[in-house]
């Protein structure tokens, strides 16, 4: 999955820098989401990476509660999401890049 993710990015002129995954149970550490762990770290890492300036795109309530937790702004996509003041809600990730997009 990820090597055709890095293939069909590069196809369109886009890349991934890294990629980060938890592989602990919850409770086991601090990168599980809804703990902000793995956005820290990627902000540690990655020297281009501002938590102020950057945008998640989550599925799920733990999604928007790291960003929350990490200081990131957040858009939701589909209906797993409890909506909330400040997020915007989108039906797809194509909604949430033209939303990123036109903030500029």
């Amino acid at each position: 999955v990820t090597g055709r993710l890095v293939r069909l990015l590069a196809a369109e002129g886009a890349h991934v820098d890294a990629f980060y995954y938890c592989t602990h149970g919850q409770g086991e550490c601090d990168c599980r989401k809804p703990l902000p762990g793995l956005l820290l770290r990627a902000a540690r890492d990655l020297d281009q990476v501002d938590l102020s300036d950057a945008v998640l795109v989550g599925d799920a309530d733990s999604d928007i509660q790291a960003a929350a937790a990490a200081g990131v702004s957040a858009i939701a996509i589909g209906p797993r999401v409890t909506p909330r003041r400040g997020i915007a809600c989108v039906d797809d990730l194509a909604a949430a890049a033209e939303l990123i997009l036109a903030a500029g």
